[in-house]
């Protein structure tokens, strides 16, 4: 089935790659990938103002999780990924008419009382395409009857890449620092603090391989997701800026065997992305330790592959961290690939959901640390 790992880094370091995991017609896959997003309802939200809130996720094959958000008054229902990756909100906007945005729910300016537009331009490009528009400002929520983030800042595009259009979304919220927003737009997570949604600029982040119950929890971390110590871990900056959610880790293991895959004395950085399908890092990198993990084709170890270990930290905090087969292999019926890609050119390695599935993670932006524990 072909299926999209998704690397929504803005500017040279953003592209979107497909990845295959298994050999079918790529219009049955495009057609099964959008029937499994009609089959996964996600549940009815009804927000308390004394509550934080919660963002139900839908879980697309282990590939992508989307949610369904809200713009506008009344609300316009738009399924996006959200995305630790990238720090803007956008969606297709009702006078888009590329094949990128021709199977996007559109946005209609004009059916919201509490629209605002700009004539400010917004682009954000990636490395297999692009999105433009206008920003514009109006009501949104991170979930279909979720609170209200009063004049948010937003992306309408008006063109968007063919590459889009199978994807299966209508666009991305970026769920990163305020520092890697596009036209330096305040992110809706910040808003959501300065508004007094949530009491903290933090979010935890709860990934499962069933199609619901992965969550964003907004304001508060639910350490009930945890099944050993919450360990926090300072952003690292990256070309002397602190913009992604890099954290510092000084290897990998497989079964207890050390694998050559960071400097000895410096280690390697790894991005926190939600937005990315897999483990991703330099192609030789990657091949040791696929070559390590011994993923059969045939799923013949699936449950009882050798165990993956990443060393998170530095001298200040460490902690180990450890995917089993199940969850580092993509299974497609009787077919199964790693969870594990390489990308020529990459600055650092991606730590998507092949390994958030494993912890739960937490976001701590006022403090500027990720915490990370294992899933109970």
């Amino acid at each position: 089935m072909k299926l999209w790992l998704l690397l929504l880094l803005p500017a040279v370091f953003a592209l979107r790659v497909p990845v295959r995991r298994r050999p079918l017609d790529p219009v049955y896959a495009k057609q099964r990938f959008r029937d499994l997003q009609q089959q996964v309802p996600l549940p009815a939200r009804s927000w308390n103002p004394q509550d934080n809130p919660i963002d139900h996720l839908r879980n697309i094959e282990d590939v992508e999780y989307l949610a369904d958000v809200t713009i506008g008054t009344p609300g316009q229902t738009f399924t996006v990924v959200m995305d630790t990756g990238s720090s803007n909100l956008w969606v297709s906007g009702s006078q888009c008419t590329d094949v990128g945005c021709s199977k996007m729910h559109k946005f209609y300016a004009s059916k919201s009382s509490t629209y605002v537009g700009t004539n400010t331009p917004f682009a954000i490009q990636y490395g297999t395409g692009s999105c433009s528009g206008k920003l514009a400002n109006d009501t949104v929520s991170p979930s279909v009857g979720g609170p209200s983030i009063l004049s948010q800042t937003f992306g309408v595009a008006t063109t968007v890449a063919a590459f889009f259009k199978d994807a299966g979304v209508d666009g991305i919220w970026g769920l990163g620092l305020k520092a890697l927003a596009i036209d330096h737009v305040a992110p809706p997570l910040d808003n959501m603090a300065y508004q007094s949604i949530i009491s903290k600029r933090l979010f935890g982040v709860y990934l499962n391989s069933k199609p619901t119950g992965s969550e964003i929890h907004f304001g508060f971390a639910d350490t009930s997701k945890c099944s050993g110590r919450m360990t926090y871990f300072k952003y690292q900056p990256y070309l002397f800026t602190t913009a992604y959610y890099l954290v510092h880790f000084s290897g990998m293991s497989v079964d207890g065997q050390s694998i050559d895959v960071c400097n000895s004395i410096l280690g390697c950085e790894g991005l926190l992305d939600t937005g990315t399908s897999l483990i991703v890092g330099p192609p030789a990198k990657i091949s040791s330790l696929i070559s390590a993990l011994n993923i059969t084709s045939d799923c013949s170890n699936f449950d009882n592959g050798p165990t993956l270990t990443i060393h998170v930290g530095g001298t200040r905090a460490q902690a180990t961290y450890s995917i089993p087969s199940n969850v580092y292999t993509l299974k497609d019926g009787n077919q199964c690939a790693p969870g594990l890609q390489g990308m020529q050119g990459a600055p650092f390695f991606i730590l998507g959901d092949t390994f958030l599935r494993t912890v739960y993670a937490v976001f701590d932006n006022d403090n500027m640390q990720a915490g990370l524990c294992p899933q109970a």
